[in-house]
């Protein structure tokens, strides 16, 4: 564990002492730093995917609402769903930002710990944390504002500009998910990749001590012992 402490030079009463948060790290093996990071990966992923589901089912119940103009006696009632439907955008806005700072983290330690190379790191950054970060960002609180304002105007076009918006946000994200599994195949394969050199590691160093043994059995055997012919 470690923590930071500083002390400034107030006077002529006595300084100042602040402490910075306690940070707890862990020294584990290479192999179970990977296991680590492709759970983490994995998690993310089905977070991921569940966020998906979340935007596809809104989406179809957006799409089935009846129109605000033919709502009639239920008009207030579809007015307050849609509202209920433009505040899940923010929700889901923030939760995919979360997604992408956590696997922006998950990518930092691969490279750290070189275990992924830093230009391969850079190439799976602009295709998960990036586009994760713009879809929070800008395209689900878009998607949002279009459903409050047909909330308020009732006007067909401006809900064809809220599913279509849903349709881009989707496909988007169903992007980034082919992504990150693709990453955890890589990681699954620098994981297997280490235990076949590890194997090899073994047997090369099985078979140097063979050979020493060896060498040492045929040049003892042909030691003098000592005597004269």
């Amino acid at each position: 564990s470690l923590r930071f402490g500083a002390t400034d030079n107030f006077g002529p009463g006595e300084p100042h002492h602040a402490y910075g948060e306690t940070l707890t790290f862990r020294v584990v093996t290479r192999e179970k730093l990977l296991e680590e990071l492709r759970r983490r990966q994995v998690e993310q992923r089905q977070e991921l995917q569940r966020i998906i589901d979340d935007e596809q089912t809104a989406m179809l119940e957006l799409r089935e609402m009846v129109e605000l103009s033919a709502a009639g006696d239920r008009t207030s009632l579809v007015k307050a769903r849609l509202k209920v439907l433009a505040r899940q955008q923010q929700t889901l806005g923030r939760r995919v930002a979360f997604v992408g700072d956590l696997y922006q983290r998950i990518l930092w330690e691969y490279e750290n710990n070189r275990l992924i190379e830093a230009n391969k790191v850079s190439q799976m950054e602009n295709v998960i944390p990036v586009p994760l970060a713009s879809i929070a960002k800008d395209a689900l609180p878009a998607s949002g504002r279009l459903v409050d304002a047909y909330a308020s105007s009732g006007q067909a076009a401006t809900k064809a500009d809220s599913l279509a918006s849903y349709d881009d946000i989707l496909r988007r994200l169903q992007a980034v998910l082919k992504e990150m599994e693709q990453a955890e195949s890589l990681a699954a394969l620098l994981e297997d990749l280490r235990v076949v050199i590890k194997i090899e590691d073994s047997v090369i160093q099985e078979v140097e001590n063979r050979k020493r043994a060896e060498e040492q059995s045929v040049f003892g055997s042909g030691k003098d012992d000592g005597k004269d012919d």
